[in-house]
């Protein structure tokens, strides 16, 4: 059977893993830890996978609740996910039919840094898509790892069950776009393929 994994080297530290054209998830190394941002949908034994591309100490940082970033969190030992999405990542694990069993999840807030060694995530809320949706920003590399709550190649669904009002997502992207970071010259990586596409110049993307 034809592995759904397909692995993109977006620069030398920055992986993204397409899963089958349905998510992706993104490997981003540090010199003394690596981060896997979302785990895609389950059918694969990711860990394994990121075993391919790093021997560094793993973190598992989910950017929202939704099952198709989240289900491969079952092959890890603990994830991270903001606390206003927990029910909704419960509900997901629990109603799937791949019946798999969740790692330990903790909660992750705005503001917290994530120090991988050289290169530090920085959380970002961004509610609308899920009510704890989050990005996590490399400032000093100028890449934002969005999820699904600034698009991923097809707009921001809002018509879920879940989702903020768009009042609300409009709150949160003025919030982020004027108070946070000078976000045009950032690249931004989202949670589905059309985001993901190599190769990358470096003069557009100087990551």
């Amino acid at each position: 059977m034809k592995r759904r994994a397909v692995l993109h080297s977006l620069t030398p530290e920055i992986t993204c893993i397409d899963d089958a054209g349905e998510s992706v998830c993104y490997v981003v190394r540090g010199k003394e830890r690596a981060a896997v941002i979302d785990t895609v949908n389950g059918h694969e034994d990711l860990k394994a996978i990121v075993r391919e591309i790093t021997d560094l100490p793993l973190i598992v940082l989910n950017t929202h609740g939704h099952c198709d970033h989240i289900l491969g969190n079952a092959y890890f030992d603990e994830a991270y996910l903001h606390p206003a999405d927990m029910d909704l990542y419960k509900a997901h694990f629990a109603n799937h039919p791949l019946h798999l069993p969740s790692c330990p999840v903790r909660p992750i807030e705005a503001g917290e840094a994530v120090d991988l060694g050289g290169r530090t995530l920085e959380v970002v809320h961004i509610p609308g898509h899920t009510p704890g949706s989050v990005a996590f920003v490399d400032e000093a590399h100028k890449a934002v790892f969005t999820g699904d709550a600034i698009g991923s190649g097809v707009g921001v669904w809002m018509q879920l069950p879940g989702c903020c009002t768009v009042s609300e997502y409009k709150a949160a992207l003025l919030h982020f776009a004027t108070e946070l970071y000078p976000y045009r010259d950032y690249r931004f990586l989202g949670g589905h393929y059309r985001q993901a596409d190599p190769p990358y110049s470096k003069a557009h993307n100087p990551v």
